[in-house]
């Protein structure tokens, strides 16, 4: 489990996107000492999913969320 914030990146737009973009779930978080989505691969999580994950993050990262 690991919570993970992309600066300027409200946690639960990210997690909509997530889900209605790549069908990836997490929790966003919004607490008043950290913010960010948390993360809860299993053993079940293939190696595919997480590669998913990352290059998902990782495009927002780079461009920012796509405008609603």
């Amino acid at each position: 489990i690991a919570t993970v914030e992309i600066e300027g990146v409200e946690p639960n737009r990210l997690a909509g996107w997530l889900f209605d973009r790549h069908r990836i779930i997490v929790s966003p978080i919004t607490h008043t000492q950290f913010r960010g989505i948390r993360i809860s691969p299993s053993v079940y999580t293939t190696p595919e999913e997480l590669d998913r994950f990352v290059e998902a993050m990782e495009y927002v990262m780079k461009n920012g969320l796509p405008s609603a």
